[in-house]
């Protein structure tokens, strides 16, 4: 059978099992060995036979405490988008409503596929390229799309951080005066004008033009105007480009509208906000320079301080006058959107009911950071003992108690500016970056104190979003130190030298990021990171997911996995995960796949062929290169795919070779006797599903 040199005992002690046996466990290893020689793969041979799991690890690459490793986990999970995104997508799809498709979405598709990828890294102990490969080297390329995809995210996630530096370094110059550069209604200037360094272009409302007429623009306006804006009408062309306040002049004195020129005029770099992207990815480097040695104590730092903002900004939020009201409509129920369309009163868009349930499923996936990796990436970090789905209640429980108690501070905010404008709630919520760089920083204007206030918010923002982005750029190390250690085990000498200096990845991760980052600090920035994020989030992210579930319940098959969890964590994943990873997870994704693609398709981020062509390249081309690779690769038996070897699995699949089955059945049957046996019933019932 090929299992001479495979251990078939139950793990010793320090994995996670007991060491004594008894006759009953010896009658239940006796019952696995015959279920081995006839239901074991070559794959799952293959993964016991790799002796580097057990070997000691690099002190870089693993975790000292579960204390350590669930602060960097939550550190990843919970960003600046808890603070954002999560108080506007509850307000923009029924307040109290919106907790409903949420919380079933978070338990059945968030703590599932954060358990699959979490043992998936601690059970295998390699990077996503590693594990893909160890479950058939078809998927290998598999884990170069997670590295794709955690890329991009990175690259635009730090001009973001950038952002935020420039609002902390101006929030101290209000330090001693009244004023900031953004208050007394100035916020939305400062932030397209100053920030964003946007130009656009204007034409009357009688004239109408396309969009892509502004290519090419003149700055004729400028030169005829000068600082003279009383001026008459100066017939205005679309390509004829003008700075915010001349954009602003011509509306309110001409009636004209203005359009961002965005892709069309991208500018030069904006100094201070490149300059801040350095200081951001220095921080970062910083932060990663000695691998989980230096990031440990970094994230013990800068996790624990936002949660102590976030509550100043809650006990200062609920005392303010309209918090109340706010608040209400943060929390608000409106139950026909969870089966009827929804009419928007003031622009009359109507909204389909499947909106709000998809809304949920995307941001769960997208607050939890699946199929980026990450979870993979620190799960590898782990040793073998660490409780796998008590860890993803953990997260779970604090990731979704932030972004809620997020929501309570934003919005009591902003019912705060709508009663000091005298204005509907409504009227001032802003989704997006608009939300935390113009609505909220004006509000804090109207406080007393104001300079301290954004301080606040803003020392928050950024302690949020390095830890995020630390966590995440330590994906792309791993992935990286892993192909590197493949040309190691080749013999190469520069790979032994690069892996003998564990800084030397983490310096070139962080300056290659920032390098690409540097094109989100033009006056287009913004878009570009509209642009990446809507490939990545609406399409490339669910395609992961996807193919997560398929790899590990039906390519490597659901017995196979449970073994090696057994085997190596203690643990293995019982009914139901069994059948969230083989059925409910596959199909719920591939929904959400079909539903992004077609909303990309029919509401594309943009209307410039060369930008829509970059982002229909980052959809297309990572996984279709992956695939036409996958079906010329061989498995591990050196198979090559063919309509005979489709027929045979599918033969093998309905004789209980599949996910489920009598060979799944069997297989729990078997390990539940194991586990009994050495005493481990407990502990599977305590961290298991």
């Amino acid at each position: 059978t090929g299992t001479d040199e495979i251990s078939l005992s139950v793990p010793a002690a320090g994995n996670g099992a007991a060491g004594v046996k008894g006759s009953g466990e010896e009658e239940g290893e006796e019952a696995f060995a015959e279920w081995f020689s006839k239901r074991s793969s070559t794959a799952l041979k293959k993964v016991f036979e790799d002796k580097t799991f057990y070997e000691p690890k690099d002190p870089t690459k693993m975790w000292t405490s579960r204390m350590t490793y669930l602060m960097v986990s939550a550190g990843g999970a919970v960003g600046i988008g808890n603070v954002w995104r999560f108080p506007y997508l509850c307000y923009r799809n029924g307040g109290a409503t919106f907790l409903v498709p949420y919380f079933i979405f978070i338990f059945t598709l968030g703590v599932p596929l954060w358990i699959l990828e979490t043992s998936l890294g601690q059970g295998l102990g390699k990077s996503a390229i590693g594990c893909f490969r160890d479950l058939s080297p078809r998927l290998r390329g598999l884990g170069w799309v997670c590295f794709v995809a955690n890329a991009g995210i990175t690259i635009y996630y730090a001009p973001v951080l950038a952002w935020s530096l420039r609002y902390l370094a101006h929030s101290f110059e209000g330090i001693g005066t009244s004023r900031l550069p953004w208050d007394g209604g100035r916020a939305t200037r400062y932030f397209q004008a100053e920030i964003l360094n946007n130009t656009y272009g204007c034409w009357p409302q009688t004239a109408p033009v396309e969009p892509s007429d502004m290519a090419g623009g003149s700055l004729l306006f400028q030169d005829i105007i000068g600082d003279n804006m009383d001026l008459q009408d100066p017939l205005l062309s679309p390509t004829d480009y003008l700075q915010y306040d001349e954009a602003h002049w011509a509306q309110e004195k001409f009636n004209y509208t203005c359009l961002e020129t965005g892709f069309y005029s991208e500018g030069s770099l904006v100094p201070e906000t490149a300059w801040s992207l350095v200081l951001i990815w220095g921080l970062a480097c910083a932060m990663l320079f000695l691998g989980t040695k230096t990031l440990k104590w970094s994230v013990y730092l800068t996790l624990p301080l936002p949660y102590v903002v976030l509550i100043i900004i809650f006990i200062r939020g609920i005392t303010l006058p309209g918090s109340n009201v706010g608040i209400k409509y943060y929390l608000q129920p409106d139950w026909n959107r969870l089966y009827n369309d929804y009419t928007d009163p003031r622009t009359g868009k109507v909204t389909g009911w499947i909106e709000v349930w998809i809304s949920a499923a995307s941001h769960v996936f997208f607050t939890f950071g699946l199929g980026e990796s990450l979870l993979i990436t620190l799960g590898s970090y782990n040793p073998p003992h660490f409780p796998v789905a008590s860890n993803a209640i953990i997260i779970m429980v604090v990731n979704t108690g932030t972004e809620f108690f997020a929501g309570f501070c934003v919005f009591a905010i902003l019912g705060y500016l709508a009663e000091s404008k005298n204005m509907l709630v409504q009227d001032v919520v802003a989704g997006g970056p608009s939300l935390i760089f113009e609505a909220i920083p004006e509000a804090l204007c109207l406080m007393p104190s104001p300079a301290f206030f954004n301080i606040l918010l803003f020392v928050m923002v950024l302690l949020l979003g390095i830890t995020s982005l630390t966590a995440m750029a330590e994906v792309s190390i791993s992935i990286i130190r892993d192909q590197i250690q493949e040309f190691l085990d080749s013999g190469s000498g520069v790979a032994r030298g690069i892996l003998s200096r564990s800084w030397i990845i983490p310096v070139f991760v962080c300056v290659v990021q920032l390098l690409i980052g540097l094109t989100f600090c033009r006056r287009s920035g913004n878009l570009w990171i509209d642009l990446v994020d809507g490939a990545i989030s609406k399409f490339l992210l669910t395609f992961i997911g996807v193919w997560e579930f398929i790899a590990v319940a039906w390519i490597f098959g659901l017995p196979q996995i449970r073994e090696v969890y057994f085997k190596r964590l203690g643990w293995f994943p019982k009914r139901y995960l069994g059948f969230i990873w083989s059925y409910y997870g596959p199909i719920v994704m591939s929904v959400m796949l079909v539903i992004g693609f077609e909303d990309y398709v029919r509401n594309p981020v943009t209307e410039v062929a060369w930008a829509a062509a970059i982002s229909w390249l980052m959809v297309v081309i990572p996984p279709l290169v992956w695939l036409v690779l996958a079906l010329r690769a061989p498995d591990h038996d050196g198979k090559f795919i063919t309509f005979r070897s489709i027929t045979d699995w599918v033969s093998d699949w309905r004789r209980g070779g599949g996910a489920r089955g009598e060979g799944a059945d069997g297989m729990e049957m078997t390990l539940n006797k194991q586990v009994s046996h050495a005493g481990l019933l407990n502990h599977a019932s305590e961290t298991g599903a």
